[in-house]
């Protein structure tokens, strides 16, 4: 889905449940994002769960589940998409996560940027993707990418109850520039 040129020195490549292993090392380093959501850690099984989960009627043909490796192979991002939902013409970005050392160096922004191109390539019109509420640091990133709230939705995830910011954004030309990978925060 994204030529690996767009992405300097990172390769993007499709995860499949198979490499739930690779996955669990970036999903840890990440435990300030599990704390938010569910009040632990990523445990022994979110990887498979990420890997797996899939909003109603979508089949995981219609996933894209992305990952982001340096050359060595170490998995430091991955992103989460869902064609054609909740209708068609809309992709679901269910995450985009990327490993503490590797944020705020633009590379977020630049993922989105090669996102939105790859998208529109394949005929999507918009994106759409739910924030917490209390994530005021992604919030103000996904506004800054352009993303206008839809509506807001309670959420329970483990025993924490959240609001859900649901965001969406339409996937023109002069609305999917990012900064470059080298510049700015993301």
């Amino acid at each position: 889905m994204f030529p690996p040129s767009q992405l300097a020195s990172f390769q993007t490549i499709r995860l499949s449940l198979a490499d739930a292993p690779r996955l669990h090392p970036l999903l840890e380093a990440c435990e300030d994002y599990f704390l938010m959501i569910t009040g632990e850690g990523a445990g022994p099984q979110e990887a498979e769960s990420e890997l797996a989960s899939l909003p109603p009627g979508k089949t995981l043909d219609e996933k894209f589940f992305i990952g982001l490796q340096k050359p060595e192979g170490k998995l430091v991002g991955v992103l989460d998409v869902v064609k054609d939902y909740p209708e068609p013409g809309i992709w679901y970005l269910g995450l985009l996560l990327l490993h503490p050392a590797e944020r705020a160096k633009g590379l977020g922004a630049s993922l989105h940027a090669q996102l939105c191109e790859s998208l529109r390539e394949h005929g999507g019109q918009a994106i759409r993707l739910g924030v917490l509420e209390q994530n005021e640091k992604a919030l103000r990133f996904w506004e800054r990418m352009g993303y206008r709230e839809l509506e807001r939705k309670p959420f329970k995830a483990g025993s924490l109850p959240h609001t859900v910011r649901v965001l969406q954004r339409g996937l023109e030309p002069e609305k999917a520039k990012g900064p470059p990978l080298s510049g700015g925060p993301g």
